[in-house]
């Protein structure tokens, strides 16, 4: 990765991972970036919700990009916690990788509003948007960018 690369990841804001119980079940609230950088979080967040032992809704509607990692968390959480899982609202990019991974089986997709989430807007099959056209390290000349 080149310099400006790196300078523009640092400038985008990270995400949070937040629980809550507010009654009968346990909320996995995830928004902004969500990658392995936040793994520490992402595991006491799992300790957590282990521990209320009640079912989870895993919130990732304001989520604006996650990779893999967070992902295969959802499977451990799923196999870990002896509660149902149910993926409220997710945008395009969660709802793809959920079925890339398999998890349907294991992980219940519902969506309770109609109006698309900001990182559903204009998301098309699989090409991607670069995040800096002018960047060029190996990811970004890798990635197609839209016309």
């Amino acid at each position: 990765m080149d310099l400006r690369h790196e300078r523009a990841r640092a400038d985008r804001a990270t995400g949070t991972v937040s629980v809550l119980a507010p009654g009968a079940q346990a909320e996995l609230v995830l928004t902004g970036e969500i990658d392995i950088s936040m793994n520490s979080e992402l595991v006491a967040a799992l300790a957590e919700l282990e521990q209320l032992g009640l079912p989870i809704e895993v919130h990732t509607r304001d989520v604006t990009s996650i990779d893999s990692s967070v992902i295969a968390f959802l499977a451990s959480l799923a196999l870990r916690c002896e509660q149902p899982i149910t993926l409220v609202d997710p945008p395009a990019l969660v709802r793809y990788l959920v079925q890339v991974a398999e998890l349907g089986d294991v992980v219940e997709v519902v969506t309770r509003r109609e109006e698309p989430a900001r990182s559903s807007e204009k998301l098309a099959g699989d090409a991607v948007l670069r995040s800096r056209e002018d960047c060029t390290c190996a990811v970004c000349r890798a990635t197609p960018a839209l016309v």
